[in-house]
């Protein structure tokens, strides 16, 4: 079950860095997705006061992502139990 959950913050937290970086393109950021490691949301925090977007997608999008790193470690506990212990 911890796994399904796991996957399941992994799509959230992909559509919500889908969302920020649809939208720092729409003003002309150009980010390349797999260069220079995880993404720079600093920008985004600062053109929303601008643009008038909610704070939302940047301010979730870290605590789905290590509740997805929990759920990992925990289905990595609940699977390390043997089934069967008899011969």
């Amino acid at each position: 079950m911890p796994l399904y959950l796991a996957l399941a913050c992994f799509a959230v937290f992909a559509g919500l860095d889908t969302v920020i970086r649809l939208r720092l393109r729409k003003v002309g950021e150009q980010s390349r997705p797999f260069q220079g490691g995880l993404f720079n949301h600093a920008k985004y925090l600062r053109l929303r006061k601008q643009r008038h977007w909610s704070g939302w997608p940047v301010y979730s999008i870290w605590m789905v992502w290590l509740a997805g790193i929990v759920l990992m470690l925990l289905n990595l506990l609940y699977n390390t139990v043997p089934r069967r212990a008899g011969f």
